[in-house]
């Protein structure tokens, strides 16, 4: 049995706006009987969503950072009051400011990389993979980043993905994919690619959408219950969504 609509839904999606920036459509007019139809969104209008969205995910952090930081240079200014304590407070509150400094230096490096990378354009997924038409895979994520010192004697690795980039997998490597999954299938340089890290975010966060088939459940979860292949082109489909993948 259907769920029953709310008054005025089926207006609402019935009809597409040129002025629409969410569902925009083909204006009055518009040749072979698309005028008042729903039509793709240009590159452009793609770009622009996803730079909003990074600089939405840039003033969150930036807030949280002032308003942890105010919380505790105001405990500290308080605790200068008791005169055994002032010593430890102020040092306490020079750690505070210089851990501020650091915390906001990176989320300008986070927001250069991924203005900079946003400007080229979608990339094809060979210009996002680390090691194009060579692949190589791992039996751990760890020993993909060479975490371990002594594995740079084994074998050559990949190191950290650089400052304001992280590295994503096409495919999860977390929840019920560790287990179900061979490792190899998962910790390879097909599967996984450099991201800006402000833009792995925001695939991060598209991950905790509600699922096509049950609404009920985030994508995420969704997704580990379905096949490889599916899973990765659900992966792909994300990164083409944010114009990140051509």
């Amino acid at each position: 049995m259907g769920r029953s609509k709310a008054p005025g839904t089926e207006t609402a999606i019935g009809k597409a706006s040129p002025d629409d920036p969410k569902h925009p459509g083909w204006p009055k007019g518009t040749p072979d009987g698309k005028g008042g139809q729903f039509r793709p969104k240009t590159d452009a209008e793609i770009g622009a969503e996803t730079k909003a969205r990074v600089i939405r995910l840039a003033a969150r952090r930036a807030l949280r950072i002032g308003a942890l930081k105010l919380l505790r240079f105001t405990l500290k200014a308080a605790a200068n009051v008791v005169p055994i304590l002032d010593v430890v407070a102020d040092a306490a509150m020079a750690l505070d400011i210089a851990d501020a400094v650091a915390q906001y230096w990176k989320l300008a490096t986070d927001l250069t990389a991924a203005f900079d990378f946003a400007k080229q354009g979608p990339h094809s997924l060979e210009e996002l993979q680390v090691s194009p038409g060579n692949y190589k895979q791992f039996s751990s994520y760890g020993d993909f980043v060479k975490l371990e010192p002594a594995q740079a004697m084994l074998a050559k690795r990949f190191g950290p993905a650089g400052d304001g980039y992280q590295y994503h997998h096409i495919v999860t490597q977390g929840g019920a994919n560790a287990d179900d999954l061979p490792a190899e299938q998962l910790q390879n340089t097909d599967k996984i690619v450099r991201l800006p890290t402000l833009l792995h975010e925001a695939v991060n966060g598209e991950y905790l959408t509600p699922a096509p088939e049950d609404p009920s459940i985030s994508l995420y979860q969704w997704l580990q219950t379905q096949p490889y292949e599916v899973q990765r082109e659900e992966g792909l489909k994300i990164l083409r969504k944010l114009n990140i993948l051509k």
